[in-house]
């Protein structure tokens, strides 16, 4: 079993909870401009996550979700190693229209788990064609999770709060306080994310080890992009700091 990071002194084998990754990813035709950015940069998040699961026998569970007008699920539980490297031949730009209502809702509706859960979500924001969901519904069922207290939800390009029209406005990314955060494309994004990723995956095995110690922690961060590194928990459940709530 390799090193495992952050527990001195641990005398039992540790097995992390599995991080459930939930990547959902606007490939509607507006996103064409920064496609090759967004391909590299995938490929680039998955392989720091393949590091992250060599060096600290982390698990990663991932679904991929993917929409423009409709959305499609091609890969829905699978293991880290499942995901392919992706090119323009088995992921692009297509379609009409942007439903990211529609792909949001039905993605963490069926989220059934008591581990981690990530929700990524990459997005340009023009919303303009759900027709199950809308904001109203979304937001209350992301709210009823992120009281389960093992849910995270992460921006990439638009925030949650800047979706539909005021997107479209040139609305800024916001920042939530709320279990959320954002960040827009820009050189290094990609890379951040997956720092941030790896920081936060490392905060999730410090806090189910506080957790055996009998201590009242969350399984889930607030926000996501301003995470510092956490301090190393102890055999004993002690700790001088944890990312978690």
């Amino acid at each position: 079993m390799p090193e495992q990071d952050g527990f001195p002194g641990l005398q039992e084998p540790f097995t992390p909870k599995p991080i459930h990754l939930h990547l959902i990813l606007d490939v509607s035709p507006s996103m064409r401009k920064r496609w090759d950015q967004t391909l590299s940069g995938l490929n680039e998040y998955f392989d720091s996550l393949r590091q992250d699961q060599k060096t600290n026998d982390q698990p990663y569970v991932v679904t991929v979700t993917t929409f423009s007008a409709d959305s499609h699920t091609p890969f829905e539980g699978v293991e880290l190693d499942t995901i392919p490297t992706f090119t323009e031949k088995n992921l692009s730009p297509h379609g009409w229209g942007t439903a990211l209502y529609d792909a949001c809702g039905p993605t963490i509706e069926k989220i059934n788990t008591d581990d981690p859960v990530l929700v990524m979500i990459v997005t340009d924001g023009e919303e303009n064609s759900s027709r199950k969901w809308d904001e109203t519904r979304l937001s209350k069922l992301m709210e009823e999770r992120s009281k389960l207290g093992n849910y995270t939800y992460a921006y990439l390009g638009v925030a949650k709060e800047a979706w539909g029209n005021a997107a479209k406005m040139g609305a800024a990314v916001t920042r939530s306080a709320s279990n959320m955060s954002a960040q827009d494309y820009g050189a290094g994004t990609y890379h951040d994310l997956a720092g941030q990723t790896v920081m936060y995956s490392r905060s999730m095995r410090n806090n189910s080890v506080l957790k055996s110690a009998g201590q009242n922690v969350s399984m889930s961060v607030d926000n996501f992009f301003d995470q510092t590194e956490p301090e190393e928990v102890q055999a004993n459940g002690e700790a001088t700091n944890s990312t978690g709530k």
